[in-house]
């Protein structure tokens, strides 16, 4: 029943103008109800691949984009309290983000510094 009221609805241009608008704003409900929490598939790989580098220790990482090109970066990091460890994730997220420094924060997660091999 449903498929014959599409095809019906596709038959006519008001019908097809109706279903390009649910589809439409099915669209941006998805867009909308996307949790708060929850990271994008691109801030997961970076925290993963980020907490790999010596001393790091646990990662989170947020990106910020604006018209779909990524314009931001934030780090937080254990071990970003060593400078080495702050400017190699510096280093790394400018190269995979291909941002400048000044577009990417480092700082220190709370709780005890990170030391390897702990």
């Amino acid at each position: 029943m449903l498929f014959e009221k599409c095809k019906q609805a596709l038959r006519s241009a008001r019908g097809l103008e109706w279903l390009m608008a649910l589809a439409v704003i099915a669209a941006l409900a998805l867009a909308l109800l996307r949790p708060e929490n929850a990271s994008t598939d691109l801030e997961t790989r970076l925290s993963k691949t980020l907490s790999a580098v010596e001393g790091a220790g646990k990662v989170q990482v947020l990106v910020t984009e604006r018209d779909g090109a990524v314009v931001g970066a934030l780090v937080v990091a254990q071990g970003a309290d060593r400078l080495q460890v702050s400017f190699a994730l510096r280093d790394a997220v400018g190269t995979l983000l291909n941002l400048d420094a000044s577009q990417i924060e480092i700082i220190k997660m709370k709780g005890e510094s990170y030391a390897s091999g702990d």
